[in-house]
């Protein structure tokens, strides 16, 4: 999954997520950097239908947070 590190107007770090499907993008709060992959999935499930295997053929890493969405780990 590939973010962008910026800094933001205020002069703080941020973390930007650009989706590869549309135009949709999340900017994190660098604390959030944890939860980026649950709202990454989230957004391909919900807007782009992805199931378990293209999600995981999309970044693999995102395994720990597919677990999460799905319920398995909170």
């Amino acid at each position: 999954m590939l973010c962008e590190i910026f800094r933001d107007s205020s002069g703080l770090m941020r973390i930007r997520w650009h989706c590869p499907f549309c135009r949709h993008r999340w900017d994190f709060h660098a604390a959030d950097v944890d939860e980026i992959g649950f709202f990454v999935v989230h957004h391909l499930v919900n807007k782009h239908e992805m199931n378990t295997a293209a999600l995981l053929t999309y970044d693999a890493d995102l395994a720990g947070a597919i677990q999460e969405y799905q319920g398995g780990v909170h």
